[in-house]
């Protein structure tokens, strides 16, 4: 396949700012913009290969440089429940109404009495915007 290299020099000042690794906090904060709106086109066009592939890239992006910054200690499911409501200003009855989850549960949940079944996970997970491993 024939390639114009002009043609890709020209483009490539604004495309490696956005394949290349993320260096700095304002390159993290410029990638997680932009994997939002690429993340919004790629809910308008799920099929489109070239968005999923761009989206994929930053995300992967993002990932390497989160977990080279930003090193989260291991937590106990129940602990990361408490401290998701808490951040979010939710009492356990208000969280209940939200995910469908019996009040009971989620107090079991928070003191590790009873473990987080793959759809409590799942349910948390999504409303939450977190990775339901997490939960698990």
């Amino acid at each position: 396949m024939y390639m114009d290299v002009d043609k890709l020099l020209e483009h490539w000042a604004f495309v490696h700012t956005t394949v290349k690794p993320i260096e700095t906090d304002e390159e993290h904060t410029d990638a997680l913009a932009r994997y939002e709106q690429l993340f919004a086109k790629h809910m308008n066009d799920p099929e489109n290969a070239v968005i999923r592939s761009l989206l994929e890239n930053v995300g992967v992006q993002i990932h390497a440089f989160e977990s080279e910054r930003y090193i989260i200690p291991e937590a106990a499911p129940g602990d990361v429940l408490a401290f998701l409501m808490d951040s979010n200003g939710l009492s356990q009855s208000e969280l209940a109404r939200e995910v469908s989850i019996d009040q009971g549960t989620i107090s079991k949940l928070l003191k590790g009495v009873r473990a987080f079944s793959k759809a409590q996970a799942k349910n948390l997970g999504t409303f939450f915007s977190v990775p339901v491993e997490v939960f698990i």
